[in-house]
């Protein structure tokens, strides 16, 4: 890809270096290839097709992922990508937390690598995770919904559910 768009061609936040930084997506894959590995390392995947799913608090600790440094870095970037969304979140109505979305987001990671048999994070199904992510948080139609709107929107382009 090039530094600039092409004719017609335009760029999302997945691609989109912030101020030079590293991009959400590279983040985002940095994060899902830490959690893998520590995922691995305690048994929780890879998980069977026919048994896609992996719950934090069920299947796995919290505590095993948010000490990452990857964890700490996706959180930033969301955090950064999206005041709107996760800004001073005690101080409104319906708060939202990057950490929620980051769950759901390994989560959905995982049932749809289960679904193709390959745990890596530069596989199309993280790809698509990320993509489906980022479109999530930049939708004005989903505002308020909340990390439940993003859990019921990947898991229906899955075909998981």
């Amino acid at each position: 890809m090039t530094d600039t768009p092409q004719d017609g061609e335009t760029r999302s936040k997945v691609d989109e270096p912030d101020n030079g930084h590293v991009s959400l997506s590279a983040i985002a894959r940095s994060f899902i290839a830490a959690a893998f590995e520590a995922l691995r390392g305690e048994y929780v995947i890879p998980r069977p097709a026919y048994d896609p799913f992996a719950a934090v608090g069920n299947n796995y600790f919290g505590d095993d992922i948010r000490p990452l440094a990857e964890y700490g870095a996706l959180e930033a970037a969301l955090d950064n990508a999206y005041p709107n969304r996760f800004e001073e979140p005690l101080k409104r109505q319906h708060a939202e937390f990057s950490s929620t979305y980051i769950f759901s987001f390994l989560e959905a990671c995982i049932a749809r690598c289960a679904q193709d048999g390959k745990f890596d994070a530069s596989s199309g199904s993280v790809s698509k995770t990320i993509e489906e992510l980022v479109s999530f948080l930049d939708s004005p139609d989903y505002q308020g919904l909340g990390v439940v709107g993003f859990q019921q929107a990947s898991s229906n382009s899955t075909g998981l559910l």
